[in-house]
């Protein structure tokens, strides 16, 4: 198992550092090192990582503030001199909290939970085998098959919903929609469309092919959907 990995950290001694307990560990692969958290952020739009470790004191923008402006973090290692921060960073379910200077022992602590976390996480999803989900329709909650759903897309303030042979109408923003979402054959695509990955019949340039229709793709959503499609090369 690979874990891709980013450092966001600006001091660079400790940024050093943790280059440093990275490449021990052979399970990491260390793929950017940023000083700016603000870079940071604008990077994990556009490129899905595995693993952040993360700094609370740092001048543009704190830790915790970058946790609360990304809305799909990746798993969180916080990294501080103050242990005052602990309580605050395990309230935004970071995987663990490392006090500087960090030591070989505990840093493999960490990352040995990590691991952990990410094979049970990968097992309860093999095992999930939901097929529907249920949508308020008409007033109704109706049970819609999985299978049956090609995409939606925002038209004004509601959604379509575009089955095999039907399409509904619902009332629900696509952020919304995005965030109640669990099974992971769906994903974001553009501000307007969320579509089942299992119904891409092609990816060309900035755009995709389901069926008869052509769904763009932007830029901050491209780079995850290559790495969820299974793509031989």
């Amino acid at each position: 198992m690979k874990l891709k990995a980013i450092i966001v950290e600006d001091d660079l001694m400790s940024s050093k550092s943790l280059r440093r307990l990275c490449s021990t560990v052979e399970a990491i692969d260390l793929v950017e090192s940023f000083e700016n958290p603000l870079l940071a952020i604008e990077y994990l739009k556009s490129n899905p990582v595995d693993l952040m470790f993360l700094d609370v004191e740092m001048p543009e923008l704190s830790g915790i503030e970058l946790l609360q402006r990304v809305p799909k973090l990746p798993h969180v290692i916080m990294t501080t001199s103050q242990e005052k921060y602990a309580y605050e960073a395990f309230e935004h379910n970071v995987v663990d909290f490392l006090k500087k200077p960090i030591i070989l022992a505990r840093f493999d602590k960490a990352i040995k939970k990590l691991v952990t976390l990410v094979e049970t996480q990968k097992k309860t999803d093999n095992s999930a085998t939901v097929s529907d989900i249920f949508l308020k329709i008409d007033g109704k909650i109706q049970k819609i098959a999985i299978d049956d759903i090609l995409y939606f897309e925002k038209t004004g303030d509601y959604l379509k919903v575009i089955l095999n042979n039907k399409t509904h109408v619902i009332y629900k923003t696509l952020k919304s929609l995005d965030n109640e979402l669990t099974q992971s054959t769906f994903i974001k695509v553009h501000r307007s469309y969320i579509v089942n990955l299992s119904k891409v019949e092609d990816l060309k340039a900035n755009e995709i092919t389901i069926g008869n229709k052509i769904i763009p793709v932007s830029r901050a959503h491209k780079a995850e959907l290559k790495s969820r499609l299974d793509i031989i090369k």
